[in-house]
């Protein structure tokens, strides 16, 4: 895709960061719904691949991280496990959908290493983008 855009400096590397990473440093890691925790995929698999994901960023680089987080809450534990990863985020915005007719929107979390942490209202954020998708706002 880069050659076909003319961009010369870009590689695009997929690899299962749960297991290991590609060699070098990356700008960006972008993550879709990969990076998360369940009965079959516990917190400690989320936090070494968190690990792994921070060593393979680039000294200013960011991790992009779309994800079904269900609630502010979810989305508050996944930030205390960027944190735990010396990851911090930096932003909070969300993609919305609509699946047969069912609108949603899924969390989009920007994080980076930790010497860029700002405060993110995860509440109201999370409020906001409620009332838009019930209709009472935009």
């Amino acid at each position: 895709m880069a050659a076909v855009i003319g961009v010369r400096n870009a590689r695009f590397a997929q690899a299962d960061f749960t297991q290991t990473r590609p060699p070098g440093s990356f700008d960006a890691v972008v993550d879709s719904q990969a990076l998360r925790w369940d009965d079959a995929q516990p917190w400690e698999d989320l936090d070494r691949a968190l690990q792994i994901v921070r060593g393979a960023l680039a000294g200013d680089g960011i991790l992009v991280s779309l994800s079904n987080f269900g609630d502010e809450e979810e989305a508050q534990r996944f930030a205390a496990a960027l944190n735990r990863a010396d990851l911090a985020v930096g932003s909070l915005e969300f993609v919305f959908y609509s699946d047969f007719g069912e609108r949603g929107a899924y969390p989009a979390i920007v994080a980076s290493p930790r010497s860029s942490s700002r405060s993110i209202d995860f509440a109201g954020a999370y409020a906001k983008v409620s009332r838009v998708l019930q209709g009472t706002s935009h």
